[in-house]
């Protein structure tokens, strides 16, 4: 495991996983930017966070994609907050982003991106009890009252897999600091 600077983490503390092994691979096919990003001299970095412990047992806690920390310095699951959000009688699709610094480090928001049935129109109660649902795993931290975003549909591909740029440009084109 190695943390955001690119050193060995303690052990028990939490970091990026990194792999590597005789049949690993060293680059992916005509994308320089992610095998820059992902194949470092010898090892594979994956987006997986895991720790390990004092008897070299590896634990596999996530994604790092899938992890905010809370300006209390708590971790919070993005799973767990999509998870609830798709609980809500009135929402057929949604996801939850994560909106960082300009540096990456730090969490700045959240973007709920919610589609509702085909032919219900969005309701102001809608956006409360989004809210209040959400609340109680948000530690404290306030989402805006521009948090959420009605959408036609949420983009995913013919697996149903979210479209991550696709995504992340309606995120970013809707979101202001």
């Amino acid at each position: 495991m190695i943390d955001s600077a690119g050193d060995p983490c303690e052990i028990g503390k939490p970091g990026r996983l990194r792999v590597k092994g005789p049949a690993s691979l060293s680059s992916y096919y005509l994308d320089d930017v992610a095998t820059s990003e992902t194949f470092l001299q010898d090892s594979i970095l994956t987006v997986d966070v895991a720790s390990i412990s004092g008897a070299g047992d590896v634990f596999v806690l996530g994604r790092v994609t899938d992890f905010a920390v809370m300006p209390s310095g708590r971790g919070l699951s993005i799973s767990d907050l999509n998870h609830k959000l798709l609980t809500l009688p009135f929402v057929r699709d949604g996801y939850i982003a994560q909106i960082k610094s300009p540096d990456g480090d730090s969490l700045i928001g959240l973007s709920v991106i919610v589609a509702l049935p085909v032919g219900v129109s969005p309701q102001p109660q809608f956006r409360e009890q989004i809210l209040a649902a959400l609340r109680d795993v948000l530690d404290g931290f306030v989402l805006a009252d521009d948090a959420v975003q009605f959408v036609d549909r949420v983009p995913r591909n013919a697996h149903g897999k979210l479209l991550h740029p696709a995504a992340q440009f309606s995120l970013q084109a809707n979101f202001k600091c």
